[in-house]
């Protein structure tokens, strides 16, 4: 036997398998930022193995853009819908068909750096029980256009945080929210965690993220990997929180999902005071709910929700806040 034959019996010289990633552009009517977003993909450092770009019947100039940038990138797919849907049924289908290990959600509004897939595959690969990558972000306001770095509380180091861990380091927290603009997920994580659930609206990145995480832990990276983009006039997710109507419809899904035995391995975490006050708007709301609602009382176990109707109430916990 040839001594390279024997490294690679042993597995001396075996070189961990290659994940491949899928990469999904969304857009509509955002041909002003569309270029510029889309060809952050195409330079990146690690290219995605797939990078659909897809566009949700806009009526600008999205399409000749995509269109152009496809001309001198011919690996990049392009789907085109109809008629407008809405975002979370294009991801949904995305996820549905996805044949790759992991999938990356993006909007054509916000900006990935040349070294976003570069830094969450690395670690992905080499912490394949982690299901979920984030990282540090930027901000970029549009009414200033002033760029703001932000870190969360996950350290200082590339690394892989376990569940328990995890949840300790935002048990610490006023509040935690993951920075959907940085996250990589395990295909096959996400579609056990739910996927697209009907009824979510912009809180179903909220819910599955920490779904995920609380089930198989994260891998962080303290670098700056997107630049997420604030200070626009009309958002999906402000529709959704001006709707008390879509966010009663959304929270009254997430109990009935928690209450169920498909997920209680994570019912309990959910109501880590600051996993509950990272979602805008939610902490009030829910709490009104559950105490408006019979079938919700079993959920009053949990101090953030009694304290929080107490305070709605104008109880103790109102006077002493």
């Amino acid at each position: 036997m040839r001594l390279t034959d024997w490294f690679s019996v042993t597995g001396k010289n075996k070189r961990k398998k290659r994940k491949t990633v899928t990469a999904v552009l969304c857009n509509y009517n955002h041909a002003s930022s569309l270029e510029r977003s889309l060809k952050a993909y195409v330079t990146q450092k690690r290219r995605p193995d797939r990078l659909i770009a897809w566009d949700d019947c806009s009526t600008d100039e999205s399409m000749q853009i995509i269109e152009k940038i496809r001309h001198d990138n011919p690996w990049v797919e392009v789907v085109r819908n109809p008629k407008n849907v809405g975002h979370i049924l294009n991801c949904a289908i995305a996820l549905q068909a996805c044949q790759t290990d992991y999938i990356y959600f993006g909007a054509s509004d916000d900006l990935i750096y040349p070294n976003l897939f570069d830094c969450a595959m690395s670690l992905l690969e080499r912490y394949p029980e982690a299901g979920v990558f984030c990282s540090n972000y930027a901000m970029r306001d549009v009414r200033s256009e002033s760029i703001t770095h932000y870190t969360i509380p996950l350290g200082k180091v590339p690394r892989f945080i376990g569940s328990d861990e995890f949840l300790g380091l935002i048990q610490n927290e006023s509040a935690f929210v993951f920075p959907s603009h940085t996250i990589v997920m395990k295909v096959e994580d996400l579609r056990k965690a739910g996927g697209f659930i009907p009824g979510f609206g912009a809180r179903i990145d909220w819910f599955y993220q920490l779904v995920i995480s609380f089930r198989t832990g994260v891998v962080f990276s303290p670098s700056i990997t997107a630049e997420y983009t604030v200070g626009q006039e009309q958002t999906f997710s402000g529709a959704h929180l001006a709707s008390k109507a879509t966010d009663y419809e959304c929270m009254s899904r997430m109990l009935d999902l928690l209450s169920s035995a498909s997920y209680q391995d994570v019912c309990d975490k959910f109501f880590t005071p600051a996993v509950l006050r990272g979602a805008p708007g939610m902490l009030p709301r829910l709490a009104g709910m559950i105490d408006s609602e019979a079938r919700y009382e079993p959920f009053k176990r949990y101090s953030i929700i009694r304290k929080t109707i107490d305070e709605l109430c104008g109880g103790v916990g109102a006077r002493e806040s």
